[in-house]
């Protein structure tokens, strides 16, 4: 029986964190006290498991283009076995291409669409593979409205860690960055072909974030209190 005590949440101070593949996660997970490091459900599925209704629950978003590109450039750095059932030989000739041709060609050539749904497949479990595709309103949204309290930007992670430390009531806490990977920005190893395929997968992500294709972050001029002003709806506990 699945439970959402098997979620990133903490009992002592009763939130839940929604943690969304490749958006800061295990930087936020790792600064947060008293939580346990758990698996990435959706709100849908700890809502369904009992989450008690008085826990606060949060988010990070990241822009599509950076998500998918991050993954790439993760998954081409790690590499992959070929006999990996997901994403099988992805990666195994791309070590020849740069950054910006490779992700084309990943994208435009060989990005499976299934992979964005096969996480629907075994509901139940939480893959990493399996969900590390998914559209990020599937984790934070019910059909279609948002579902957790808060949903911060990944392009202003270190003004919006503070903000959510200031929402969950926690004292201030330092952001503590893990698993990064360097790879170039978007605008420079993105190129229009690979931007066409990343949106015509992931056009809901844009609506719904409020992310503009054409540009690199949701409000460029906007300080951070305002983009989680927009983006934050507050609903719930603290309305």
């Amino acid at each position: 029986m699945q439970t959402w005590r098997k979620a990133c949440v903490s009992v002592k101070y009763r939130f839940a964190f929604i943690h969304v593949p490749k958006a800061a996660g295990k930087s936020v997970l790792c600064s947060l006290p008293d939580v346990d490091i758990g698996q990435h459900y959706t709100i849908q599925e700890l809502r369904k498991w009992g989450l008690p209704d008085d826990f606060r629950s949060f988010a990070f978003c990241r822009n599509p283009y950076d998500r998918l590109l991050s993954v790439y450039c993760w998954r081409r750095l790690k590499g992959v076995k070929a006999e990996h059932p997901i994403h099988g030989p992805f990666f195994s000739h791309h070590a020849k291409l740069s950054v910006k041709d490779g992700f084309e060609k990943w994208m435009c050539d060989e990005f499976k669409p299934e992979l964005v749904d096969v996480w629907r497949e075994v509901p139940s479990k939480s893959d990493y593979d399996m969900r590390l595709f998914a559209h990020q309103h599937c984790f934070t949204h019910i059909d279609g409205v948002q579902s957790v309290n808060r949903v911060y930007v990944f392009e202003s992670v270190i003004d919006s860690f503070k903000e959510a430390c200031h929402f969950l009531d926690i004292g201030p806490h330092l952001l503590q960055w893990r698993n990064m990977v360097a790879h170039p920005a978007w605008p420079v190893a993105v190129t229009q072909a690979a931007k066409d395929a990343v949106y015509a997968i992931y056009s809901e992500d844009f609506r719904l974030f409020e992310y503009d294709p054409e540009h690199v972050f949701v409000r460029p001029s906007a300080a951070s209190s305002e983009i989680v002003q927009v983006l934050g709806r507050r609903i719930g506990p603290d309305a």
